[in-house]
């Protein structure tokens, strides 16, 4: 679950990174239940573009937001 965003300070979208909430936490040594990512990298890793249907192919999210 993505729970945060860092711009690291940067105009340059190229070095944002996601924050993950992640309670299996084992690939940073830290094991604090975070996580982070390159935000550019994650955005492309998406491949349902051959398995969805055209008007869902670009990204589909789920957003929650607090009420």
């Amino acid at each position: 679950m993505i729970i945060g965003y860092d711009n690291m300070g940067t105009e340059s979208p190229l070095d944002d990174m996601l924050i993950f909430a992640d309670p299996y936490d084992t690939s940073d040594h830290y094991q604090d239940g975070y996580t982070v990512g390159n935000a550019i990298k994650f955005f492309s890793m998406w491949f349902d573009h051959s398995m969805l249907p055209e008007k869902e192919r670009y990204q589909p999210w789920i957003i929650a937001y607090p009420k």
